[in-house]
């Protein structure tokens, strides 16, 4: 598998969106964010593997809301997680929301979200080697408090 950071498009966000909408778990947030990034254009990359269709894309907050972590959409073998990043004080990750994967698939669905994080980077477009760049994040279980994500 071979992630690659490509353009986005409407079509895209249409695609995002309906499986999004389908997703088992998924906040009418989640889904209410991806059609407010759609229509202000917000997004302009993800992350696809063409020989697979998995894919991740940024969930955005809505403009001047607060918050201090970062949603992703991991699309792959059919199904949607959310993921949450935290960069301070440390750079962890962790399924938030939606469906979480089975013990047995756990390790494979972490090691494809940490590679398609790491093409994506923070920003969505090609930044300078140790610029918040995703290379040294590691998965955590998910946290109890409040503002934990979706």
């Amino acid at each position: 598998m071979a992630f690659q950071l490509n353009g986005f498009c409407d079509d895209d966000a249409e695609r995002v969106i309906r499986d999004a909408e389908v997703a088992v778990g998924f906040s009418d947030r989640v889904v209410s964010l991806l059609k407010f990034s759609r229509r202000i254009r917000s997004v302009n990359s993800w992350v696809v593997d063409g020989a697979t269709g998995d894919y991740l894309v940024e969930v955005r907050h809505y403009p001047g809301e607060p918050h201090s972590d970062y949603w992703y959409m991991l699309f792959t073998q059919g199904r949607s997680f959310m993921l949450v990043v935290r960069l301070f004080p440390l750079d962890e990750v962790f399924f938030a929301g939606g469906e979480a994967p089975s013990v047995e698939e756990r390790a494979e669905i972490e090691d494809l979200a940490l590679k398609a994080l790491k093409v994506h980077g923070r920003y969505g477009f090609e930044v300078p080697e140790g610029t918040l760049n995703y290379h040294d994040l590691k998965f955590i279980e998910r946290p109890g408090d409040i503002n934990a994500g979706p």
